[in-house]
């Protein structure tokens, strides 16, 4: 499977992934020919996130690799077993471009790769559209996080993490440009197709989020009852979706019976399998760590800041300790920035939200520092835009004061 013609393919589908090249190319033209600094970053962009994709194809060819699964799986049919809604949408997305677009197997990862550098673009967009200030740090912070490796390495795939970078980041975007809610419907829809149990997080943070902001903000007279209103749908979604996050928690349980959903039994066996969970084995030298030896707010420290430095052991997790130091230093100091103003604006806690009540869960599910080295990216996104916003509050506050 890694000779030049499964790679490359026909002359006709070398000739499709050139042409397919020179539009992407024209659409960055066109999007940004009117600001030539702005041209010149997204090409950089471009450049830097194709990269990482022609390493990603390599580290595909040479080892156990899903982006060759799901292209087999589309290219012969039915190659996968047990299939996840998730995986069946990856498989038919391939199958369109290898049968109408005559894509090759590097013309998919091209196509994914595009797909990567759009989310790369939006996260840009919408990190610089908090920065209203001239300070040196807010834009030294935005070219870090743009630029870190980890987010243009697992978004250059094919696969499930780069459609779901590129819907969250779109869906952001939308949200704080303030564009038309059918696009984030229709938007949110896509990232639930390959990231449902992030989507019922975002869906429920949303919902959350109206309980924080400020009542006239709402222009609703009976607010006290409208609470009232939503906490009732929360309760009742939570329970008929039970079922859909558990099964994409890794955990292997359902609930059959919801008069037991607080039984003894019931618990008891929630409780083995989360032990289960908790002690997944180390993959590929990725390295881990057994949870349940740990208390709560160690493993949410382990699933954002590990491994440190003094932890990694090859190339990969030392290039992930490297960032995971700069979350830290960038955690810090957004703190330290929202200790001397303490204003959230309504805009941002919806970020906030959304931030908390996925970490929770996927901090003590998630043992592997692989996994949580390719997952954490979906929450930490709209961690970055409050931190910045924070970050530029502090000056604004502080420019004032002087």
């Amino acid at each position: 499977m890694t000779n030049f013609g499964f790679i490359f393919g026909s002359l006709g589908q070398i000739i499709s992934l050139c042409i397919f090249i020179f539009l992407t190319l024209i659409f960055i033209f066109i999007i940004d020919f009117k600001d030539k600094k702005l041209l010149s970053r997204s090409l950089l962009i471009y450049f830097w996130h194709t990269g990482f994709s022609f390493f990603y194809l390599y580290l595909s060819l040479t080892s156990v690799s899903d982006s060759l699964s799901y292209f087999e799986d589309a290219y012969y049919g039915d190659i996968l077993i047990n299939k996840t809604p998730a995986v069946i949408f990856i498989s038919s997305l391939i199958s369109i471009l290898i049968k109408f677009l005559n894509f090759s197997y590097l013309g998919v990862f091209i196509f994914y790769n595009f797909i990567g550098i759009l989310a790369l673009l939006l996260i840009d967009r919408s990190l610089n559209s908090f920065i209203v200030s001239e300070n040196k740090i807010s834009q030294l912070i935005r070219n870090i996080i743009v630029f870190l490796p980890s987010i243009s390495f697992w978004s250059a795939s094919i696969g499930k993490d780069t459609i779901a970078l590129f819907a969250l980041s779109l869906l952001f975007w939308l949200y704080i440009k303030k564009r038309n809610f059918i696009l984030i419907f229709l938007t949110f829809l896509l990232f639930s197709f390959v990231r449902p149990q992030h989507a019922s997080v975002l869906f429920f943070s949303s919902i959350l989020t109206l309980f924080f902001i400020d009542n006239r903000n709402l222009k609703l007279i009976n607010f006290k009852y409208f609470k009232f209103f939503l906490f009732v749908n929360i309760f009742i979604l939570s329970l008929f979706s039970l079922n859909y996050i558990l099964s994409y928690t890794g955990l292997g349980f359902r609930i059959d019976d919801y008069s037991k959903i607080l039984s003894f039994e019931t618990l008891s066996i929630l409780n083995e399998k989360l032990k289960i969970r908790q002690t997944l084995p180390d993959y590929h030298g990725s390295g881990y760590i057994e949870l349940q030896n740990i208390y709560f707010f160690s493993e949410i420290y382990t699933y954002i800041f590990r491994p440190m430095i003094f932890e990694s052991n090859n190339i990969f997790t030392f290039v992930s300790s490297i960032e995971n130091t700069f979350l830290l230093i960038l955690f810090i100091y957004a703190l330290y920035c929202f200790c001397n103003h303490k204003i959230i604006k309504d805009k941002d806690k919806i970020f906030v939200i959304f931030f908390i009540t996925a970490l929770i869960p996927l901090s003590s599910l998630t043992p592997n520092f692989g996994i949580s080295a390719r997952q954490k990216w979906i929450i930490l996104i709209p961690l970055f835009y409050f931190l910045i916003s924070t970050i530029e509050i502090y000056f604004a506050t502080k420019k004032l004061s002087n």
